[in-house]
């Protein structure tokens, strides 16, 4: 299983159940993986070209506490596990 923005791979210890799938909201952040600090969800999309149409309407997972753990195709949170790690929870997006 390669490691991209498609996989995001997840240890149960490292966040709140249970898991949410949402659209954005205004203000929303993210503590990526492999940076300090958090990222703005909107900066990500225009970095990444999303176009606005799409925006809105984009998944988001969050976790019980509303943290993103994940923006399916595009960022993972800093609690993505490498397939080389321990994991419990695999999540796909197609």
């Amino acid at each position: 299983m390669e490691n991209n923005n498609n996989v995001c791979r997840l240890l149960r210890n490292d966040y709140i159940e249970p898991l949410y799938i949402r659209t954005r909201k205004h203000g929303d952040k993210i503590c990526s993986k492999g940076m300090t600090g958090h990222q703005k969800v909107k900066d990500i999309f225009i970095d990444k070209k999303i176009p606005m149409k799409d925006r809105d309407l984009w998944p988001i997972v969050v976790d019980a506490t509303d943290t993103i753990i994940w923006i399916p195709g595009i960022k993972k949170s800093k609690i993505d596990k490498s397939n080389k790690e321990k994991y419990d929870i695999i999540l796909k997006y197609y």
